[in-house]
């Protein structure tokens, strides 16, 4: 009986000394784990609540009109204007920004001769180059004072999608449509490339073409790529073609 009480009592002071070696062994792992973890920043911020980059320039439900030279009223309304830095390919530059307009609906209006006011659109006589040629008349010309409103220097302009309405006199005499159309700032020329889906309507003559360079301080268009003039029942194909803004061949 004594025996079989002893021997209890080396189990359970043999148990008492495992228990007093493995929980301070225990504790100070737990403690080594504890102290290799990054200390919490006081005030995390959720990812969904980090704020996004906003472009440095923009504009909502832009509306904007000026006569130039006294000659042509242009105006310009669109979506949204927009000053990014430029992108090509996937990398954006940080010195040089471009406009991006989204849905922009452009009106150039000039005031010709009086005998054209309420004549019809078929029977007004495209004007000379000397009469349309004037300094600044080109798409820099038309953009500049847009882009003044921009603490960066712009390069070039994107619109997209785009609409250009050509009157004299307030009358209709030619419109154009396409996916985009581009300008380079830079251009001593003022020309403005319209990409995708191009077409042009004047009177009963209808353009179409893969592009389009257009001079709008001279009404110049010059279509490129599957090119196609439709008048009346006649339709003319070519791979380029030159018109005036009235959609007749030059």
């Amino acid at each position: 009986m004594d025996h079989h009480r002893m021997s209890s009592c080396h189990r359970i002071l043999l148990l008492q000394l495992l228990l007093g070696l493995i929980l301070p062994l225990g504790l100070a792992i737990l403690l080594v784990q504890v102290a290799g973890q990054p200390e919490a920043p006081a005030n995390p911020i959720p990812i969904h609540h980090t704020p996004e980059l906003q472009p440095p320039f923009l504009i909502e439900g832009f509306d904007y009109r000026h006569a130039l030279h006294g000659q042509r009223d242009f105006s310009l309304r669109a979506d949204r204007l927009t000053v990014e830095k430029k992108r090509i390919g996937f990398l954006r530059f940080g010195l040089l920004y471009e406009a991006r307009i989204v849905n922009g609906r452009i009106r150039i209006d000039e005031q010709g001769r009086e005998a054209d006011i309420g004549r019809p659109a078929t029977e007004i006589a495209a004007p000379a180059a000397a009469e349309t040629g004037t300094e600044g008349s080109g798409a820099s010309g038309f953009f500049e004072p847009i882009l003044a409103l921009s603490p960066h220097k712009i390069l070039s302009v994107e619109v997209r999608p785009v609409s250009f309405e050509f009157a004299r006199n307030s009358i209709p005499v030619c419109g154009l449509a396409a996916d985009t159309a581009s300008i380079r700032m830079t251009d001593p020329h003022g020309m403005i490339l319209l990409q995708g889906k191009v077409t042009a309507v004047s009177g009963t003559r209808t353009l179409q073409a893969e592009r389009l360079y257009l001079d709008p301080g001279h009404r110049i268009l010059r279509g490129e790529g599957n090119v196609v003039l439709t008048t009346g029942a006649n339709k003319h194909i070519a791979q380029k073609m030159t018109l005036d803004y009235l959609l007749k061949p030059l």
